[in-house]
């Protein structure tokens, strides 16, 4: 980050300054309070379902630190009062973004499935031919993309910066701070579901991404989503489309194969053909890529250069990280769970050697139709496994919709997935696990011992 005065984060954002020091110079930003050893950074002090970070305040300053609070209880030395520390944070951002980086081409990605993937895929491109940020991790809430915006550099010719939503409003307000050079959708599906009401609502929330748009911005879009491709074809020549199955679009994939190393494809654009070479499985990876590299390559990076940084990317976490442990391979895909994700996963499962076994978690925040969407997962995923393993509250439906003969088990509880899985193990099968980071599958991995 671009170090900064705590009278200047408190000018920002309007707060009240109960200041040892004007002049105190903040060089991090930091949310856990363990985290206040180190050099003088800004603390914020947020409420939490179990904890209030108030209560650790005079700890966090007597260590040299600053800190925003929205208690007058915790308003001591060094620290600045507010009305609310989660709107400060974005103010102080906005601030940020305006004086410190505004000439930071920032590129904003955003979609149903596939952000986190696109956006490290993408700052690998970015990365490989300028002075780029890239978001670290999946910060891309209205927390997480204000820390983002402040963790970026003076020297920095460009910014990755993911951006998602949970509620209405949320994906226009982040655009706004985030200002987007260069904006990417990676799909329209169901997730959030719950919250937005219908596919439809969701597909506009998240071509809100272009409200804060640069003059002369672009959008990269998916043409393979019936909805994006639609929406995107109003936008005359400010979309550029990526596709994997036609051949009218700027970015066309082409000669798809996989095999153990992974897979391999050919982006044919303007006029050129280049080879892109992926280390990890899955089809769903090749759209990813494709938007990486169409990025890279409208910011005018050369198109072999932006291909060998996409030859070296591997999962973040817990998404589609596969190892082998006893004979057995396993498929660790525990991030996040929606029905298009599912049928992603399922995909890569039916690419695999030896015995099937799918280890499926509920899909959460899909409302209504919630109940028909688990049906049409169950119903896939019968086509795919030799064994199938539900979990969760929807574990019992979907282990009735499966459509066909296979070995089904359904658990309320992990454990009783952990020990029917372990006790069915042998070398030579392939277990996929898939679910929401929320529902805690690395317990049944654990205890399964894989």
């Amino acid at each position: 980050m671009i170090t900064f005065r705590l009278s200047e984060a408190a000018a920002a954002v309007g707060g009240k300054l109960h200041a040892e020091s004007e002049d105190l110079i903040l060089k991090r930003l930091f949310l856990d309070s363990r985290e206040s050893h180190g050099e003088t950074g800004l603390f914020f002090a947020l409420r939490g379902e179990k904890r209030d970070a108030h209560d650790f305040v005079e700890a966090v300053v007597a260590s040299g630190n600053a800190a925003f609070v929205d208690r007058e209880g915790a308003f001591v030395k060094n620290t600045v009062l507010v009305p609310d520390v989660k709107a400060a944070i974005y103010a102080l951002a906005d601030w940020y973004r305006r004086e410190k980086c505004p000439d930071v081409k920032t590129i904003c990605i955003t979609g149903s499935v596939g952000k986190t993937t696109t956006k490290d895929m993408t700052g690998l491109v970015f990365a490989a031919s300028s002075d780029a940020y890239v978001t670290k991790g999946n910060k891309n809430s209205l927390i997480g993309v204000p820390l983002s915006v402040m963790s970026i550099e003076n020297d920095a010719e460009y910014a990755v910066l993911e951006l998602g939503m949970s509620e209405r409003g949320e994906i226009e307000r982040l655009s706004m701070l985030a200002r987007p050079y260069l904006s990417v959708i990676t799909t329209i599906g169901s997730s959030h579901l719950e919250a937005l009401g219908s596919v439809e609502n969701i597909k506009n929330e998240k071509f809100d991404i272009l409200k804060g748009e640069r003059p002369g911005g672009r959008i990269i879009l998916n043409a393979d989503n019936v909805l994006e491709y639609a929406e995107g074809k109003k936008l005359g020549d400010r979309a550029v489309f990526c596709s994997a199955e036609r051949n009218d679009c700027e970015f066309c994939a082409c000669d798809v194969s996989e095999n153990a190393c992974g897979i391999d494809f050919v982006i044919e654009h303007h006029g050129k053909r280049t080879p892109i070479h992926l280390g990890i499985a899955g089809r769903h990876n090749v759209m990813d890529a494709m938007l990486a590299f169409a990025a890279g390559t409208e910011c005018g990076f050369d198109a072999e250069k932006c291909a060998e940084a996409l030859s070296h990317f591997t999962p973040d976490g817990n998404r589609q990280h596969s190892y082998k442990k006893d004979g057995i391979t396993v498929i660790a895909d525990c991030y996040n769970a929606s029905p298009e994700s599912m049928k992603a996963a399922l995909s890569v499962l039916s690419s695999a050697e030896g015995r099937k076994i799918a280890v499926l978690g509920d899909m959460l925040e899909l409302g209504s139709d919630s109940e028909d969407l688990h049906r049409k997962v169950a119903l896939e995923a019968g086509r795919t496994a030799d064994v199938l393993i539900f979990v969760g509250d929807m574990a019992e439906l979907s282990a009735s919709s499966c459509g066909r003969e296979c070995s089904v088990f359904s658990a309320d509880e992990k454990a009783d997935a952990a020990g029917y899985l372990g006790s069915i193990l042998k070398s030579g099968d392939t277990v996929l696990f898939k679910a929401s980071n929320r529902l805690h599958f690395e317990d049944i991995i654990k205890e399964a011992g894989l």
